[in-house]
């Protein structure tokens, strides 16, 4: 059975039942047919960050394209996280597969070893 989400307006609908209602936690959730504590986490969760609670998972490609291209899903969730929207690696990697977004990499630059070195070269003590 796959995972079922839920939308913004479900949750604080939900949400709403409870505390301006006055209905109990346990009523509520058996009615939506979700489990108690996954409805106490979104009071919580609602009661601390407000009106900003449940953003979702932010917006990679919109991030992927302000930047043309040259953010990977390293920098976008670091960019989501500073407008304080939660996700992980994984996730947007994953979503960035699905929709064929690829970071533009620079060509890393090989090192030669051993020319045009700055110190000079000794004898070999060894022979």
């Amino acid at each position: 059975m796959p995972r079922r989400r839920f939308d913004w307006q479900y949750k604080i609908a939900a949400i709403q039942l409870v505390l301006q209602e006055g209905r109990t936690v346990a009523g509520v959730a058996k009615e939506l047919g979700i489990h108690e504590n996954t409805l106490y986490r979104w009071i919580i969760e609602y009661e601390t960050r407000g009106e900003n609670a449940f953003p979702g998972n932010g917006s990679p490609v919109a991030k992927f394209e302000e930047h043309k291209g040259r953010y990977g899903s390293k920098r976008i969730v670091m960019a989501l996280k500073d407008k304080n929207i939660i996700t992980n690696r994984i996730r947007v990697r994953k979503l960035m597969v699905k929709i064929n977004l690829r970071a533009m990499s620079s060509c890393k630059k090989y090192r030669h070893y051993g020319k045009n070195l700055a110190y000079a070269l000794t004898d070999n003590l060894l022979n």
